[in-house]
């Protein structure tokens, strides 16, 4: 059973998160976690998620929508690649 934390604000409850460096630039992630989403602030109604925010210089930006890039980086990788591979691994740690 998932021990819950108290809510960050309220709409999102975090279980888990995985931080994915972005290609967009220095200091910039994106937070891919598992957890509760509630847009009504009543357990009641809360689904449990994945979902994808940015973190800019250590500050999660909750309001901004993660643009997961597609083209390839110097690495080879894409950062859609990497996102995908931190939904998986939350997919499987938790049993989805």
């Amino acid at each position: 059973m998932i021990n819950l934390a108290p809510r960050e604000n309220n709409v999102h409850e975090f279980w888990d998160k995985i931080k994915v460096p972005s290609s967009h630039g220095k200091d910039i992630n994106y937070v891919v976690s598992y957890g509760l989403v509630d847009w009504d602030d009543n357990v009641e109604t809360s689904r449990p998620a994945i979902f994808v925010m940015m973190e800019y210089g250590g500050n999660l930006h909750r309001q901004l929508v993660a643009h997961i890039t597609t083209d390839k980086n110097s690495n080879g990788t894409t950062d859609f690649e990497e996102v995908m591979k931190a939904i998986n691994t939350l997919k499987e740690r938790h049993n989805l």
